[in-house]
């Protein structure tokens, strides 16, 4: 269930990144339903990072500040949640 969940809230930021037609609302949205999804999880988060590893580096490197800050605070969050650096991954 979280697989399917996660893949479509991951690309609703990829989609709004790369065609420019939604504001930065969906993708700061996209990273508060992703951490909510990692809590729920918690360490059963893991196998999910390979496909979430290379949205947050896209949003990392956001236009909009709001968005690359709230992504850093994202994958500190991610941290905590999984008990384990995610900079192996990037």
């Amino acid at each position: 269930m979280f697989v399917p969940m996660c893949y479509t809230t991951l690309c609703c930021t990829f989609c709004v990144i790369t065609l420019c037609s939604l504001s930065c609302k969906v993708r700061l949205a996209s990273l508060e339903v992703l951490c909510a999804m990692a809590h729920k999880l918690g360490e059963d988060f893991l196998p999910l990072l390979p496909e979430t590893v290379p949205f947050l580096a896209e949003l990392l490197e956001d236009e909009e500040e709001a968005v690359e800050s709230q992504c850093q605070k994202a994958v500190q969050n991610l941290e905590e949640v999984l008990g384990e650096p995610l900079k192996k991954y990037f």
